[in-house]
């Protein structure tokens, strides 16, 4: 399974669709860049390669249920190797009308962030919207990144800085002591746990914190992690913690040593291949990166090795199931699965 992303000084970007956009991070922006381009080359509704003809931003799994998340908002589901979109009210079938920009699976519900800055839950096969107090009832008016569900309770990491809780139909910030509550002033790449329940978050300044009796703690420094967005972290079944940033560096924290490990790669700096890392997933405590090169590279015997190549195009998602199967979501619309030594698209 896959273990599962600054207001005052970054430039907001706003995108005017079905939804204003507010944009604090690099890659929200960079989604709504796509945004405003022409639908996919080579790729149409119909292609027999592509869900939707745009992007696939996410893809997840749950009790082996393959699901996609795309630029087009709409959901995805993999069963019996037939993709069946859960449809939503917005348009096209979409949610709301902007991308998938989270998933996540608990017991048998979906839970679904979009770029509205909307959370959407799944039961008895229809969404319903879990509205925020800010505008328009988002959560803080700003790009959901990452969803994580612990022990019951679903957490929220936005693209402002916030991260919430839902409790009670109410969604409370954890607040921090950033700009507004925010945990450190700048966008949650994304957010992780282990298994004991332990809230990990990852910034675009470059920082990471676990949330511990009720407060933020700092434990991963910009300036000892390449100095750049630490956008994702995650953790593996043995409950050690990574971080994969925009300079294609990975790291790897111990707890019992409090420090941090470079996994280094050939590229500058110890950069796996010199681009941004934006997934991490595991096969038992092997890790797995995707990188916007189009690459999917795999940490064994103390080196990184591609994994062949895709479609030449960003990898965005990867995912686990519990067979071993490992699923990847790219730029060009496809999801691929990696089997005997090969990508073949699914």
């Amino acid at each position: 399974m896959k273990f599962l992303i600054k207001i005052a000084i970054l430039s907001c970007c706003i995108f005017k669709a079905n939804a204003s956009v507010h944009c604090y991070s690099d890659k929200c922006r960079l989604i709504l860049e796509h945004k405003t381009k022409s639908p996919i080359k080579n790729f149409s509704a119909d292609s027999l390669y592509s869900l939707d003809g745009t992007p696939v931003n996410i893809v997840t799994n749950k009790n082996n249920i393959i699901y996609a998340g795309t630029f087009a908002g709409k959901v995805w589901q993999l069963v019996e190797n037939n993709w069946t979109q859960l449809r939503g009210a917005g348009p096209g079938g979409s949610l709301d009308g902007q991308f998938v920009s989270t998933i996540n699976i608990e017991s048998n519900n979906i839970y679904v962030g979009t770029a509205s800055g909307y959370v959407w839950k799944r039961t008895q096969n229809s969404w319903t919207k879990l509205s925020g107090s800010d505008r328009a009832g988002t959560l803080d008016d700003s790009c959901i990144n990452s969803l994580i569900n612990v022990n019951g309770a679903l957490y929220a990491g936005t693209d402002k800085g916030t991260v919430l809780k839902y409790i009670n139909e109410v969604w409370i910030p954890l607040a921090g002591s950033g700009y507004e509550g925010t945990v450190d002033s700048t966008s949650i790449g994304s957010l992780t746990k282990d298994s004991t329940g332990k809230i990990y978050a990852g910034t675009f300044h470059g920082n990471i914190w676990e949330y511990l009796n009720e407060s933020w703690a700092q434990i991963g420094y910009a300036e000892s992690l390449g100095n750049t967005s630490a956008w994702v972290v995650a953790v593996d079944s043995s409950n050690n913690l990574y971080t994969g940033n925009f300079g294609g560096e990975f790291w790897r924290y111990t707890s019992e040593a409090g420090s941090w490990q470079q996994f280094s790669g050939s590229g500058s700096g110890g950069s796996i291949d010199n681009s941004i890392i934006w997934s991490i997933a595991f096969m038992g405590t092997t890790p797995l990166v995707a990188t916007k090169n189009g690459n999917v590279w795999q940490y064994t015997n103390n080196n990184w090795e591609k994994l062949n190549t895709l479609d030449g195009s960003m990898v965005w998602s990867l995912t686990v199931d519990s067979f071993g199967n490992l699923y990847a979501g790219t730029d060009s619309g496809n999801v691929w699965l990696f089997n005997n030594g090969s990508w073949q698209s699914i």
